[in-house]
């Protein structure tokens, strides 16, 4: 049976929700239907929007961060990776290849999802860091999928207090 491998931490209540979105997305009546799967918590992984936002050796101290758990969790038997983290999917493509292990691209996947959900030309929101936007999360998807408009720090504080449940001083 496959087995998926989770980077997770990144942070810690988003794998939390993940995890708990597969469980209940999961058409099993007993424990031996789930998803077999290893959850790595590296909740000690650097700053992703730091370092894309940074220089070069900022973005490879994350990358090689990221083949290392993906190494680690192939070596235990995983056949394919998730990474609850849109801004760590910066890394993606590179990541599947140099791993040699299947990513299940979120940003794709979400895009695919919408695009047969809500149709071609729709308008879709998307919160992202400015680490994922500075890819472009079109770029990630499809070139020229989105338009963006930011909403500013304030608005990434209040994106942070609504992640954390707190209210905004």
């Amino acid at each position: 049976m496959k087995k998926l491998g989770v980077i997770g931490g990144m942070g810690p209540a988003a794998t939390a929700i993940f995890y708990e979105m597969l469980i209940e997305k999961t058409p099993a009546e007993k424990d031996q239907q789930h998803i077999p799967m290893v959850i790595l918590n590296d909740c000690l992984m650097p700053d992703r929007t730091a370092a894309i936002l940074g220089t070069d050796e900022d973005r490879e101290t994350i990358f090689a961060r990221l083949l290392s758990d993906a190494l680690y969790l192939k070596q235990g038997g995983c056949d394919a990776l998730a990474v609850p983290c849109n801004t760590s999917h910066f890394f993606a493509d590179r990541l599947e290849k140099e791993s040699g292990i299947k990513l299940l691209n979120m940003p794709r996947l979400t895009a695919q999802a919408a695009l047969k959900k809500c149709g071609k030309g729709a308008k879709v929101a998307v919160l992202a860091t400015d680490g994922t936007r500075t890819d472009g999360y079109g770029v990630m998807v499809q070139p020229n999928a989105f338009a963006s408009w930011r909403i500013g720090t304030d608005g990434l504080t209040l994106l942070l207090h609504v992640r954390a449940g707190t209210q905004p001083v």
